[in-house]
């Protein structure tokens, strides 16, 4: 796997978001030089109950990184410690910072084999998702249960060799959107899609992380400017 340069720069230690920013953080989660002891230490305990019921060393390995590491950027943007950001979640999974009233930020984190993506803005609600791109035997079942018939003809119109990066391209979208919301996929999706080009009340941004990965970033209002950061 080889990132793409172009997209990821190291961030300054003092970071600051203005409100006509969002900000990507992206994490290796394979890396060796991850404190993974450390991460164990600043995790919840219902982290580390979720932790502990994977079964997979890998797995556990990677969701101890990757919320170690949400937990420590998310301390460096609320000037907190790590371990005092007291995270809750939505009926549907959106996360929120309960321990601070009135806390503007927003963000949402996503993960797929060992690469994490993390985004934040300011006062705008914000998804994010991230996917390997490779075969999908329930792709059908996610075509037949959640794609809009528009999506499903666009589809069935690109070539054979493209209909895996299509799929990819709107699940990720799909997914982010919903994350946005924090309505889970139990949203119905219609031919008047938020999201859809010609919709000002949200930004879309497609693009691919690294070489085999698909990522898609969805954001509340009119946003141009993405920073784009490597942890």
């Amino acid at each position: 796997m080889s990132l793409f340069p172009q997209y990821w720069s190291e961030a300054p230690c003092d970071l600051y978001l203005p409100k006509d920013e969002v900000h990507v953080w992206l994490a290796h989660l394979d890396q060796r030089n991850l404190p993974k002891e450390d991460f164990w230490e600043i995790l919840s305990d219902e982290e580390h109950l979720k932790a502990q019921r994977l079964r997979s060393r890998r797995d556990r390995t990677r969701f101890v990184s990757s919320h170690g590491v949400f937990r420590l950027i998310l301390g460096h943007y609320l000037k907190i410690k790590p371990s005092d950001v007291h995270i809750s979640c939505e009926v549907h999974g959106k996360p929120f910072i309960a321990n601070i009233k009135k806390c503007t930020l927003q963000f949402n984190m996503a993960h797929s084999s060992d690469l994490a993506l993390f985004a934040f803005s300011c006062d705008h609600r914000i998804g994010i998702d991230i996917e390997r791109i490779q075969d999908l035997p329930e792709a059908e079942y996610i075509v037949e249960a959640f794609f809009t018939q528009d999506e499903k003809n666009a589809l069935g119109q690109v070539r054979a060799d493209q209909k895996l990066e299509t799929f990819f391209r709107l699940w990720t979208l799909k997914e982010a959107y919903t994350k946005a919301l924090g309505s889970g996929l139990s949203y119905k999706f219609d031919r008047c899609d938020p999201f859809a080009e010609n919709n000002k009340n949200w930004t879309r941004k497609l693009f691919i992380p690294a070489n085999c990965y698909q990522a898609a970033i969805v954001v509340e209002g009119q946003i141009k400017k993405f920073i784009h950061w490597k942890y």
